[in-house]
């Protein structure tokens, strides 16, 4: 009985989720009372009905079959397809739990409000003291890769389908949308004489519509990681 305990164990029997996991059953449980359409509508994502004929999501058929109603979200070079059962890659590298999170927060939580124009910093959001100094070490780390090197910023920034902005007076000022209504604001100053290179990541007024401040730190790890050539795979949350 002691062996077989042991063995049931190593194949997880018997062990209670993860933080990460309940956090992810909690979202789809969520998610399946919710109208998809709307949903999509409220993100910025692309509805796609269930095929005629497939079986519903109750059903013993495959959750992940290509003809289940399903919503498709971009997130960075990536794209992801939420079912109410799952969240797959149809383009990029497999999602890992915690993007599995990241993408259904946002789909969600989406309040479907335009952009403000406006951009502020995450030390700016209300009750981000605590977490400011996480969000705002991703953007160094991009300022200390890329120092002396702002074309090879530039070049990791256009692979992500950022575009020019004139916003301030940086040396580089891109907008990238990390999903499809979160745009995140890169600037870049070079090093000069003693000072070293600087970089922020500045977030559009209306943010907090669309993810809460801890999805918001996944998302500056995420940027910076995929700017530094870095897989989303290597994000722990």
């Amino acid at each position: 009985m002691g062996s077989k305990l042991e063995a049931g164990r190593e194949a997880g029997e018997g062990r209670r989720p993860s933080s990460s996991e309940q956090a992810l059953r909690s979202l789809l449980g969520a998610l399946g009372e919710m109208d998809l359409e709307a949903r999509a509508s409220a993100c910025g994502g692309h509805y796609r009905p269930a095929a005629a004929g497939s079986a519903p999501s109750s059903a013993p058929a495959p959750p992940l079959s290509p003809a289940a109603e399903s919503v498709a979200i971009d997130f960075l070079d990536c794209r992801y397809l939420v079912t109410r059962e799952d969240v797959t890659a149809e383009r990029g590298e497999p999602p890992s739990v915690w993007v599995k999170i990241l993408v259904l927060i946002y789909l969600t939580r989406a309040g479907g409000g335009p952009a403000t124009g406006s951009w502020v910093s995450y030390r700016d959001l209300p009750n981000s003291v605590s977490k400011s100094a996480s969000f705002e070490e991703c953007s160094a780390r991009v300022a200390r890769a890329f120092e002396g090197d702002p074309a090879g910023l530039e070049r990791g920034v256009l692979a992500l389908g950022g575009r020019p902005s004139g916003t301030g007076s940086a040396d580089l000022a891109y907008v990238l949308a990390v999903l499809p209504r979160v745009p995140v604001l890169l600037l870049f100053w070079d090093q000069e004489e003693e000072f070293p290179a600087r970089a922020s990541f500045l977030l559009d007024g209306n943010v907090l519509d669309y993810l809460d401040l801890e999805a918001l730190l996944f998302v500056g790890e995420a940027l910076a990681g995929r700017l530094l050539g870095e897989g989303l795979g290597d994000l722990v949350g």
